[in-house]
Parts: C-alpha cells; sequence; structure tokens
C-alpha cells in the first residue's frame, strides 16, 4: 500500500505537466504590417481541403471559408496606415490565410457584397516571412 501511494505521488506530478501540455497551449501570434495608405481589418481564417471525385479522377480542392460578418468583426485587428499589430491565432490551429478588408469598403458596401465581390485580400502564411518567432505579413494594398 506505501508503494502504490509513492507511485501515484510521483506520477501526479507527471499526470499534471502531461496534461497541461496537452490542453494548454502557447499562445502563438502573427504580425500584420500595413504598408498602405489606408486603413485595414484583418483576421485569420482557415482553408478545407476537399478530395473531389469526378469520373473517376480524383482532385484535390481547396476553398476559402469566409466568416460571418459578426464573427468578422468579433476577431478583427484594426491596423492603421504604416502600422504594425500583432494578431492571435492560438484558437486557430489550422490557420493559414489572414482576411485582409479596407475600412472604406467595409463602410461602403454591406458584408454580403464584399464577400460576392471579393473586395478583400487573402494573404497567404506561405507567402510570409519567418522573424523572431513570428510569421510576418505585409499588406502593401488591394488591387482593384
Amino acid at each position: 500500500m506505501k508503494l502504490f501511494r509513492k507511485i501515484l505521488l510521483l506520477s501526479l506530478p507527471l499526470t499534471f505537466l502531461l496534461l497541461s501540455s496537452v490542453c494548454c497551449e502557447e499562445p502563438s501570434y502573427i504580425r500584420i504590417t500595413n504598408n498602405s495608405s489606408t486603413t485595414v481589418f484583418a483576421c485569420p481564417i482557415t482553408d478545407e481541403d476537399h478530395n473531389e471525385q469526378h469520373n473517376g479522377h480524383r482532385t484535390r480542392t481547396s476553398s476559402v471559408i469566409l466568416p460571418t460578418e459578426n464573427r468578422f468583426y468579433a476577431s478583427a485587428v484594426k491596423i492603421e496606415p504604416k502600422e504594425c499589430r500583432e494578431i492571435d491565432v492560438t484558437g486557430y490551429y489550422s490557420w493559414n490565410k489572414v482576411l485582409i478588408v479596407e475600412h472604406d469598403q467595409l463602410k461602403r458596401h454591406s458584408w454580403d457584397e464584399i464577400c460576392e465581390k471579393r473586395l478583400y485580400k487573402l494573404m497567404s502564411r506561405e507567402k510570409a516571412r519567418w522573424n523572431d518567432g513570428y510569421y510576418i505579413i505585409t499588406y502593401t494594398g488591394y488591387d482593384y
């Protein structure tokens, strides 16, 4: 019985460390630099990869799932011109794109129009620079 207690007491800290490392992840951030002349709002999003099969051939497509208007405003970060801001992507386990919408577009158009007319820019993590523990994405403006 004493041996069982010792094993139990010794294993508790190890169990706690194991569970805390699995359940509580370190926060991760991306840095967005706004090199444009207008204020933007940025928010991380994820892609969904699909394997579609047509006539016996398998093709892989990637579709972007845009957030709803409420979710966008809840998670978007406002970035002024020539400003650099950090965005917390801890809850986005597989984030790989950043959705950027200019403030002028948000004032002029409804969210549905922005999505339908693609009045946004998607910045990919693959094109981001890695520096000092951050992915750095530089926004230079929307291409009309």
